[in-house]
Parts: C-alpha cells; structure tokens; sequence
C-alpha cells in the first residue's frame, strides 16, 4: 500500500514540476493525471514489452526510471515464515525491480541513452524490522544489487542510485496508536517523520537533477534516525537544553 501512495505521490511532484510521466503498475490507476500515460501490467514481462512499444511509438526514451516496486504486506516472526513467504518477499522487493531495471538499461544501451534509475529503498536494510525479515532481506540485497549494477552500466552512461526511506507520517505499515506514535516520532532527531509529499518530492527533485558521476549511492532520507548510537533522551547529556527537550519541531 505504501508503494503505491508513493507512486502516485511521485506522479503529481513530477507532473507539477512540468514532466511527462509513463505509470506502469499491476493495479488500474484510478486517480487522473494531466501529463500521465497510465500502464496496466500483468507481470514483469508486460513491463519490457510496453515499455519497448511505448518508445517506439512515441519515438523518445524515459529520461528517468524511477521503481517504486514493492510489498511489505507479509508480516511473521520468523518461525511462522514459510520459505516459500520468504522468497515471495525477495520477488516482489528485489528480482520484481531487477526485471524492470534491466528491461530499461538494455533499451537505453541498445539506441546510446544516457538513462537514470532511482531504486526506492528502506532503512530496514540497516536497521531491521521486527516480523519482517523477508521484507529487510530483500531491501539489504536492493543495497549491493545498486552498487553491482552501477559498475555494469557505468560504460554505457547510465546511473542508478537508491533512496533508503525511513519512518513517514500517516504510513498505512505504522502503528494506528497516537500514544505510540508520538513515542516514535521521539527517536527522531529531528522530531518529526516526514510525510509523503516531502519525501516525494525530494525523490523528484534529487532524479530530476542528477548528474551522471553519481551512482551506486544510497541517500538516506530518515530525518538522522540511522546517524545516531542512541535516540537523544537516554543519552547522559551535559548540556540537555540545546537538544530542544520537549519542545515542538
């Protein structure tokens, strides 16, 4: 579910800041767009094949991939976890992307483009979940297959590189508890998660405006969560009023 918030959330950022958007995705897009070509598609297969017959017809190429793929709609301790759970996890979060990245990457070789790929990611590949260790496995395997596979498309000028997401505000996989909530919200050196259209926006803005020497990076968007040893209010702090305890961020 929050895939697809994404998804439609990083439409309407890039249609405001003037793109044209194609949209693939396994569900019909409901909602209307103004520049949006939208895509239903079966499989993996479906994608290549559209995507192929989508450049020819319109005789241009995606300046950006931008994969939102993913499901993190499994959730087991480990013991309850079947293998087969296991590996839907590694399909749908990990070889679902592949599939997509390297249908582009061969289009974009075949005819001399220079593409980009933005991978979305989660910190979960470094700060794990409970209950969701398929889900985290498959977001760490995301990490070294953006890194293998920048050195493979380095010679033919396309960059991929990863966003890793942290905690957002109003997340459909986030605890309903308001209570709960504001505790979390408190592991935050910032103080606050983000909502969707921040993050949304900073993937636009971030692809829109890459060069092509950065790749096979990760850019953590957490608000300092992963950059900390410990959240601030258990720390032995000797000077605890310039952290802004209790006050509103």
């Amino acid at each position: 579910m929050q895939q697809v918030l994404f998804g439609q959330e990083i439409i309407k950022k890039l249609e405001d800041a003037g793109r044209y958007v194609w949209a693939f995705d396994k569900n019909e897009i409901s909602k209307e767009y103004n520049r949006t070509l939208k895509v239903k598609i079966n499989d993996n297969n479906d994608f290549e094949k559209n995507l192929s017959e989508l450049c020819e017809k319109y005789e241009t190429y995606p300046e950006i991939l931008i994969d939102t793929t993913g499901n993190n709609s499994i959730k087991k301790h480990s013991f309850n976890l079947s293998v087969d759970e296991f590996k839907q996890q590694l399909n749908d979060n990990l070889a679902s992307v592949y599939s997509h990245v390297s249908a582009y990457a061969k289009l974009c070789s075949r005819v001399n483009y220079s593409g980009k790929i933005i991978l979305l990611g989660s910190i979960g590949a470094q700060m794990s979940h409970r209950e969701m260790v398929g889900y985290d496995s498959a977001k760490g395997g995301l990490e070294a297959m953006t890194r293998g596979l920048a050195l493979d498309y380095a010679p033919y000028n396309i960059n991929i590189n990863l966003i890793a997401v942290g905690p957002i505000e109003s997340s459909p996989s986030s605890t309903k508890d308001e209570e709960k909530t504001e505790n979390l919200r408190k592991l935050l050196p910032i103080g606050r998660y983000p909502d969707l259209a921040e993050v949304a926006k900073f993937i636009v803005d971030f692809s829109t405006n890459l060069p092509i020497f950065i790749t096979g990076q990760k850019i953590t968007v957490d608000g300092g969560l992963t950059s900390q040893l410990r959240p601030v209010y258990v720390e032995k702090l000797n000077e605890p009023n310039m952290y802004k305890l209790g006050e509103d961020k």
